[in-house]
């Protein structure tokens, strides 16, 4: 039993999430194309609401942003599976709406926005109660030292999703074990994440075709993630 700490490599990180793109791009692909499909419904429904029922069009549109998370974390599940070396299909989209998995994928976005919101709110609290001419240097120390606290815990959590889609753990349970995983890799994760935005960033110039690899991997990228490090905090 050793105490040193797993540091996720990023090169091979990255190279075995692109090695895995191959033969997920179909299914992936075909579940994006599902979740477009229903939300191209959704806001058409919604524009009709907005003309002649405005009274529930906010009601309604606020569902719509929870069916499309719940969506997208069908199509995260997919990239995880696929990053475990399990078989995969368009279908798994729908396990994001297995009433267990949804009850806690639910409970985590609240936690989610509970504690940005609460940061951010800190951010505004601070900045409102020191901003005067004379204190300027230390408005701007604390803004930034803020910002840094946002990414760093958005950071630590980033990996709770995939525990609840993964594993079903409980909202705080997910986030704890997120801490727990990511633990001694967080300027690795930062470098990974800022490479996978890159890398799609690039991958939208030549008339955005590079997109069918990008996002394909950017899913597996995320799933390798979760299962490197999910491994390596259980030793």
């Amino acid at each position: 039993m050793t105490n040193n700490r797993y540091l996720l490599p990023i090169s091979e990180t990255i190279r075995i999430a692109w090695h895995k793109t191959y033969g997920a791009k179909a299914s992936i692909w075909a579940a994006l194309g599902i979740m477009l499909a229903i939300m191209l419904c959704l806001t058409f429904l919604d524009s009709l609401l907005m003309l002649y029922l405005p009274t529930i069009e906010p009601a309604f549109d606020v569902v719509t942003q929870f069916i499309g998370y719940f969506l997208q974390m069908g199509v995260v599940y997919i990239g995880i599976k696929h990053a475990q070396d399990l078989p995969i299909s368009y279908r798994m989209i729908r396990h994001s709406f297995n009433s267990k998995i949804a009850i806690r994928i639910f409970g985590l976005l609240i936690l989610h926005l509970l504690i940005l919101g609460i940061l951010i709110s800190g951010i505004l609290i601070t900045n409102s109660s020191v901003a005067t001419p004379t204190s300027l240097t230390l408005s701007v120390l604390l803004y930034v030292v803020s910002i840094i606290l946002i990414v760093y815990i958005t950071v630590r959590i980033s990996l709770s999703a995939a525990f609840v889609l993964d594993q079903a753990s409980g909202p705080w349970e997910a986030i704890k074990l997120s801490f727990t995983a990511t633990r001694s890799n967080f300027w690795r994760l930062c470098a990974l994440y800022a490479l996978q935005c890159i890398i799609v960033m690039v991958s939208i110039i030549p008339f955005g075709i590079g997109l069918i690899w990008a996002l394909s991997f950017a899913y597996i990228l995320y799933g390798t993630v979760y299962k490197s490090l999910c491994n390596h905090s259980r030793e």
